[in-house]
């Protein structure tokens, strides 16, 4: 409820209000750096940090039996759906079976996001890669397996999601060529930062303390770049604004991408 209050309110503070607010109180950017490892030189241990980690996997171990969501270590009394991401992954969904690879799926947190939705596919299997802290931290469940690595996975996915997850890359094209050539039915990105300039930038995200303390080194993609690494392979379904914003530009979109 205090979610959709605040979004709401937002619509009719001016400008400046809003301006001041996101300068000094949310997640702040710092541009201009020449390369993703430029940026993260300037950076602490980022998503390596211990402390970062084990906030997240506190925050995960209550969904969903005392929580109904988490994202980002942070605990939410209601889930905050992105319902074209949630369209997405229903669409692959192949004869009442769905097969996820979840790149940098967290604890499991998109799984735990649609699980109400998700329980009435008879067949789910849900693989995460993750960094090797979180995968040493998580638990396997039924249809729930942690990775590190692309290569480990076995089963051809319906579908291959980053979640806010590929700009935090420090290659993430080249994991992207490693996605295309499993060939999964489609690929979906959400929350995730574009330019509709021709080349892609990079920058430092200074996370807001209230969810943890950290820099963070990110790639702002290319739009136009980022569509035409797609295009020989796959073709674009659906674009979309995603609904939670860092930054004023809102520049965050959300793309589902068809094989062909």
């Amino acid at each position: 409820m205090f979610y959709l209050i605040k979004k709401n309110v937002k619509k009719y503070l001016p400008y400046f209000i809003i301006k001041i607010y996101h300068q000094y109180f949310t997640t702040r950017f710092i541009y201009g750096y020449k390369s993703f490892k430029n940026a993260q030189k300037n950076c602490g241990d980022g998503f390596d940090s211990k402390l970062i980690i084990n906030k997240i996997y506190k925050a995960a171990k209550l969904v969903p039996y005392k929580k109904n969501y988490e994202r980002d270590g942070v605990n939410f009394e209601e889930i905050q759906y992105s319902w074209p991401l949630l369209s997405s992954i229903l669409l692959a969904v192949n004869n009442n079976k769905l097969n996820v690879l979840d790149f940098g799926g967290s604890f499991g947190t998109t799984f735990y996001q649609n699980r109400k939705f998700l329980k009435f596919i008879k067949k789910i299997k849900w693989d995460i890669i993750e960094q090797k802290k979180i995968v040493e931290i998580a638990k396997n469940k039924n249809f729930i397996n942690f990775y590190e690595n692309l290569n480990d996975i076995k089963t051809k996915p319906d579908i291959a999601l980053f979640c806010c997850s590929l700009c935090y890359l420090e290659d993430p094209y080249a994991i992207l060529k490693k996605i295309i050539s499993i060939k999964p039915n489609f690929i979906a990105i959400d929350r995730t930062p574009f330019t509709n300039g021709i080349k892609d930038l990079f920058a430092i995200q200074i996370v807001n303390k209230k969810i943890y303390d950290a820099k963070l080194p990110i790639t702002i993609f290319s739009l136009n770049k980022f569509l035409n690494f797609f295009k020989k392979e796959y073709i674009l379904v659906e674009q979309w604004i995603s609904e939670d914003q860092p930054e004023l530009k809102k520049n965050y979109k959300g793309l589902l991408f068809k094989k062909r």
